[in-house]
């Protein structure tokens, strides 16, 4: 489903920067080569540096584990050969308790080489944590510029934490995986078993079998490896996504809910995560192959070795060969299998969480270093300064690609319990009027105390009433009541419709309030958020009907920002909104809502604080935007500051403690 920006989500890109234009472009993931490993190891083993004292304890302990692994199937073999020799009591005791002292020891030289390489992990990602953050609040406010923040707090908080992963879990089972294939090799060609390596069939048949597969299996895995480190990327980008856009979809909630594109943003989400989800199918399904494989090599080198020796089975007793030796080589070749399949496993997460890692570097190596000795020891390599993050900013919030009003409003379900809306047909068009009686609304902040109180008022087709009082006073409350996303617990709301004389009152259960907000040209100063797309849809968020490119200039014209939206690198197709590297001055911001107010074509217009840091140019283009809508018809409730806006009103309406006070002509 394509979203609100306007790229193919099964790509991923990168901040780059022309010499002749500051804006970044975006660039494709398939058209940049991916950070050189060297890099990449360079910065795991400065960080493993951090209180490295704890980490050789936890080796040490480990390997020692490993070591008693492998000799653990010695005891066991010689047991069965003394229960096979009928051996003494004592002497079956006393391997007995040599095989229990091993096992014992094994298990508690395992718990404490785990709880030291944790304790290592865990010491080593709280001072990097708190030494990249500190990095990333000395940057210049223009880093943020350029990075998104969601993409941020993704890459400093669930990519960060692979790296614990591959200092606790991964590196550790590398090390006593390569420990325990060696270990077992030595063991296997210096003790008894040996002699059962070299025997003629046994050459011929298992020693080739088991290189061959170790080698095909080898193969696979580092096939795996290679294409799993692209694909984690793309998996982890795609999660940034879709939890980006998440969370900026929560934090622009008011701007949301005044443009009416909820629907929306759950099409995008949905976009979202279903490329998340399948991104991470795929991989899955190929770790599962690999483990698959892996197991199976293990499986095979172990039917093999029975079936070698059922083949000369008769043979081996007759040169004088112990079942405990033959038990023994069995053990022997399982766990050589065993340390293959983790060995092969974990070199592979390690290699995928390479993508975490690099995400993770660019984050730490991009902006300015700050002088500051907590971060002076980050890496072994010095970090560089002023680089950018070598990353997108990534699509966190949109809409469909219908923005300009082709796709139709989906259908609001009610269970049949429920009175029927009323349709949104040209019978319920607002013709400008609005009526408010006798309303109160409680306060979300104190409990107990009224935003509202009482209020009574009545804005007029071609009216233009101003909300004046201290701050506090009401007068947002009033307008958030009048756009229908507050509900008042006392009192009535009422619209005109241009099929009826009088105001109508209305109710959530008897009229679609969707249809009716989209007839509100709504400016708030609680809702001038940028999203990350073009001019041209940014514009058109939040209209139902379509919207023309004529239209669209002709609205920025009478606003006044026509001129600075052509001045961009792309005009109205550029790229703006979060990161995007294109910066708009308060007073344009400001323009930008009132044109999307008024591409909704509305018959009442409720603005607050619509005019904040308007240029002296740009209020009378507002002024004068403002009187020719009241002349088609157009009723207007504002609170505003400016003398020049306020010279049009055809009352003022005072509200103190959330009760009016006076209207003045």
């Amino acid at each position: 489903m394509p979203t609100m920006y306007d790229v193919p989500h099964s790509e991923d890109f990168a901040l780059t920067y022309d010499e002749d234009d500051a804006a970044p472009q975006p660039q494709a993931l398939t058209q940049r080569r991916l950070m050189p490993v060297r890099r990449l190891m360079s910065f795991l083993f400065g960080l493993a540096t951090i209180s490295w004292p704890v980490a050789v304890v936890g080796y040490i302990f480990s390997l020692g584990a490993s070591a008693l692994q492998i000799y653990i199937p010695v005891l066991y073999g010689d047991m069965i050969d003394k229960l096979d020799s009928s051996a003494s009591r004592d002497s079956l005791w006393n391997t007995l308790d040599a095989f229990i002292a091993a096992q014992v020891s094994y298990l508690l030289v395992t718990l404490l080489g785990g709880l030291f390489i944790e304790v290592w992990a865990t010491r080593l990602m709280r001072k990097f944590r708190a030494r990249l953050f500190h990095h990333l609040l000395s940057q210049e406010l223009a880093f943020f510029g350029r990075a998104s923040i969601s993409e941020i707090i993704t890459r400093s908080g669930q990519d960060s934490m692979v790296l614990k992963s591959i200092f606790a879990s991964t590196s550790l089972q590398i090390v006593t995986a390569l420990m325990t294939l060696i270990a077992t090799l030595i063991f296997m060609f210096t003790q008894s078993t040996y002699r059962i390596l070299v025997d003629d069939n046994m050459s011929v048949y298992l020693l080739p079998s088991i290189v061959i597969i170790c080698l095909a299996t080898i193969g696979f895995g580092a096939l795996y490896a290679v294409w799993g480190r692209r694909a984690n990327l793309y998996v982890r980008q795609s999660a940034g996504r879709m939890l980006g856009f998440t969370l900026e979809s929560f934090m622009n909630i008011v701007t949301v809910k005044v443009l009416q594109i909820e629907n929306r943003h759950v099409a995008d989400f949905c976009a979202f995560s279903s490329d998340y989800f399948s991104r991470v199918l795929k991989f899955n399904s190929v770790t599962r192959f690999l483990q698959f494989v892996t197991e199976g090599s293990g499986a095979l080198m172990l039917c093999i070795a029975f079936a070698v020796l059922i083949r000369t089975y008769s043979g081996l007793l007759e040169d004088g060969f112990d079942i405990g030796d033959v038990v023994t080589l069995l053990l022997h070749i399982k766990l050589l299998s065993r340390g293959l399949s983790q060995l092969i496993t974990s070199v592979d997460r390690f290699v995928i969480s390479l993508g975490s890692v690099e995400r993770v570097v660019q984050l730490a190596e991009s902006g300015v270093l700050p002088q500051h000795p907590l971060v002076s020891r980050l890496s072994k390599q010095d970090l560089a300064s002023d680089v950018s993050l070598g990353f997108a900013p990534q699509a966190v919030l949109g809409c469909s690609k219908r923005c300009g009003g082709e796709g139709a409003q989906e259908e609001r379900e009610t269970e049949e319990a429920f009175p029927k809306m009323v349709d949104a047909s040209p019978a319920c068009v607002l013709n400008g009027r609005l009526v408010l009686e006798e309303v109160s609304l409680m306060s979300l902040s104190t409990s107990g105390e009224r935003a509202l109180r009482e209020v009574s008022l009545s804005l007029s087709p071609g009216e233009m009433l101003a909300l004046d009082g201290p701050p506090g006073s009401g007068k947002s409350a009033l307008l958030l009541v009048c756009q229908l996303l507050a509900w008042p617990h006392k009192g009535a709301v009422k619209f005109g419709f241009t099929n009826s004389e009088e105001a109508e009152r209305v109710h959530e259960l008897t009229h679609d309030f969707d249809a009716l907000r989209v007839q509100l040209g709504v400016v708030s100063s609680l809702a001038r958020d940028l999203f990350r797309t073009t001019v041209e849809m940014n514009l058109v968020l939040g209209t139902r009907t379509p919207t023309t490119s004529d239209e669209m200039r002709a609205a920025c014209t009478r606003v006044g920002i026509h001129d600075r939206i052509l001045s961009l690198k792309e005009g109205y197709q550029t790229v703006i909104g979060d990161s995007s590297g294109v910066v708009f001055t308060e007073s344009e911001i400001s323009q930008l809502m009132i044109v999307r107010a008024l591409l909704r074509k509305p018959r009442i217009f409720l603005l607050d604080q619509a005019d904040m840091g308007l240029t002296e140019e740009a209020t009378a283009s507002f002024a004068a935007v403002l009187a020719e809508e009241r002349a088609s018809g157009a009723s207007v409730l504002l609170v505003s500051n400016k003398p020049e806006i306020l010279r049009g009103a055809t009352a003022t309406v005072r509200i103190e403690g959330g009760a009016v006070i006076s209207r003045k002509p």
